[in-house]
């Protein structure tokens, strides 16, 4: 009876040890399918060590490295040529920009330009219109007819004065009026000719109060800011022309630079906004003042195509003035990034392993790439395809920051 009580119990614990040991093989291959997944993909990337991926690093399959199109090159001493990289503006001299006002305070009749419009010396832009311009020509006329008679009364009393006909006083007060009348004309003259009014073709019988304002010179309008019938002082700037004919860079050179710099060095610049034109320039003369701030000194730079259509005044330029040549560390021309971090590069680690490297002191130069302080001879670098790579490592962040 003892033996029939059993037996169910017996089972029981069969049953169960056999279901543990199930579950535990179970469980076993499951660790060893991870297991052999994780060494298969720790084979892919070409990862030699254990450990997670580092923040730093991009680690790629075969195909990855395949379709990146990568080439690189291995960091040795080669003959490069130093240069000094400068900011800059591109500037006109003063005489050559003009902020055209109303001579006097006057109506405007007619605006004859619009802005970026091209300009001839001495092109009428508008018309303004004023009685005071028609009282000056009045005036003039008035001093005119003057003028002719005290010169014939002056003749007349030298005359009589030689014949002792009338007294000195006499002559003496006409030669005073008549002196007095031709320096009123001058003054009358000036005003009118600022007028842009032609004293000699004034007739009596068409006095106008129109009178122009004319360009100073050839070049192109910049800006308009009169509109008809508006009525403008002399203080408000009407029209502004800018003579692009003598465009110039202007650059700030560091006082440490100062005796690597001088007059005749031939260099280029780019501007900043658009780098893949490269434009040619000469140093014309190096400033004589330091600005206590910044510590600089301002350089001025002919350009040889000054009026190339792309550049502007205003626009902010990047100059490279070539010094001495001399051996560096360097690689192929290709390496290089500028980000919004500063200048960095990718290093070959081992096969499928790039590492991002932030530069300090790596500058171009010509056909290399100089990648400055901390570089070790015989670093393998990325010359070729380093875009993608940065591209990629920034879609990897992104990625991580989302999770």
């Amino acid at each position: 009876m003892i033996h029939n009580f059993l037996v169910p119990f017996i089972r029981l614990r069969t049953e169960t040890f056999l279901l543990y040991l199930l579950l535990s093989l179970t469980a076993c291959g499951r660790q060893q399918d991870e297991a052999a997944d994780q060494a298969n993909d720790s084979k892919k990337i070409g990862n030699t060590q254990d450990g997670a991926q580092p923040a730093n690093e991009i680690w790629l399959t075969p195909e990855q490295e395949r379709l990146a199109d990568l080439s690189t090159d291995t960091a040795g001493l080669n003959a490069v040529g130093d240069e000094l990289v400068l900011n800059g503006l591109l500037e006109v001299p003063p005489q050559h920009y003009a902020r055209l006002h109303a001579p006097i305070p006057a109506f405007v009749k007619s605006v004859r330009v619009k802005e970026g419009e091209k300009v001839s010396q001495g092109q009428v832009l508008m018309l303004l219109e004023h009685p005071d311009a028609v009282e000056l020509q009045r005036s003039y006329l008035e001093n005119s007819a003057r003028i002719s008679f005290l010169e014939a009364e002056t003749e007349r009393q030298e005359i009589l004065a030689q014949k002792q006909a009338t007294d000195r006083r006499t002559l003496e007060q006409s030669r005073a009026d008549y002196r007095s009348s031709l320096a009123l004309r001058a003054s009358l003259v000036a005003q009118l000719q600022r007028l842009h009014i032609d004293p000699t073709r004034i007739d009596a019988k068409q006095i106008s109060g129109e009178f122009p304002v004319k360009s100073p010179f050839s070049g192109y309008v910049t800006s308009v800011n009169a509109f008809p019938g508006q009525f403008t002082e002399r203080t408000g700037e009407l029209v502004g022309v800018l003579d692009l004919s003598h465009m110039h860079v202007e650059l700030d050179l560091p006082e440490a630079h100062l005796s690597q710099v001088q007059p005749k060095m031939t260099f280029t610049f780019s501007l900043t906004r658009v780098s893949t034109q490269v434009f040619d320039a000469e140093i014309f003369s190096i400033g004589r003042e330091l600005n206590p701030e910044r510590r600089t000194v301002r350089v001025h730079g002919h350009i040889e195509r000054e009026q190339d259509p792309v550049l502007r005044p205003g626009m902010s330029v990047l100059a490279r003035i070539p010094l001495k040549t001399t051996k560096r560390l360097s690689v192929a021309s290709g390496a290089i990034l500028q980000t919004e971090s500063g200048w960095v590069a990718f290093q070959k680690v081992a096969e499928g392993r790039y590492r991002r490297v932030t530069l300090n002191g790596a500058f171009m130069s010509g056909p290399f790439d100089v990648l400055g302080e901390g570089i070790e001879e015989g670093s393998v670098w990325v010359t070729k395809g380093a875009g993608r790579l940065d591209a990629h490592a920034s879609a990897e962040s992104e990625h991580a920051d989302a999770h």
